[in-house]
């Protein structure tokens, strides 16, 4: 980018061709130099580095300052609105939480699928067992390894509260997240806040 001192204006880049003050044009005016670029009022505009997280931070592009032959453009960082970073932060906790919700469940040392076609099955034969429905005496449950398992209607009713109480002991989790998430002063606090941990 480039200030042109002469209308006091920014291009993206040097004119290909270019005619001076006093008549003589050139072959390809962005070939000629800087020297011959400032003297000719095109001077290269700064950009500094900006050390930022765009996770609770975002930057402003300011006002073009030119002092002599230098052009810096000037950047304010600045923090993002804390409640927005809680609410995507709150979101990812949601996000991770559904996850854990659907990757299973242990029972008896063998783990179980928790999916939502897994939970309606478990619901559907507990309540077929408990409105006085017989299983099978071969009935079988298949677990996520896709290994079979015999069970009686009492493993059933225990299968059904393994799975309560993973979805219960899942939700708490993320409560407890989304707890310390709203207490936090910072949206750096809430940023580096670990939310991996605790399911």
């Amino acid at each position: 980018m480039y200030y042109n001192k002469n209308t006091g204006m920014t291009i993206v880049s040097l004119p290909q061709k270019y005619t001076f003050s006093d008549g003589r044009t050139t072959g390809d005016f962005r070939e000629l130099g800087e020297a011959i670029h400032k003297q000719e009022g095109f001077i290269p505009v700064a950009e500094p580095n900006v050390d930022y997280d765009p996770r609770y931070q975002k930057v402003t592009e300011g006002a073009i300052v030119v002092t002599g032959d230098t052009a810096t453009k000037e950047i304010t960082v600045e923090d993002i609105d804390i409640a927005v970073v809680k609410a995507r932060r709150l979101a990812n906790v949601n996000s991770l939480r559904d996850s854990k919700l659907a990757g299973g469940f242990t029972y008896d040392g063998k783990l179980y699928d928790s999916n939502d076609a897994a939970v309606a099955n478990v619901q559907g034969i507990v309540l077929a067992i408990v409105i006085g429905i017989d299983i099978p005496e071969d009935f079988v449950w298949k677990a996520a390894d896709n290994g079979y398992t015999a069970i009686d209607a009492a493993g059933v009713k225990a299968l059904g509260v393994a799975l309560m109480n993973h979805r219960i002991d899942t939700y708490k989790a993320s409560w407890v997240h989304k707890a310390a998430i709203a207490a936090l002063k910072t949206g750096k606090e809430v940023t580096a806040y670990d939310i991996t941990i605790g399911w």
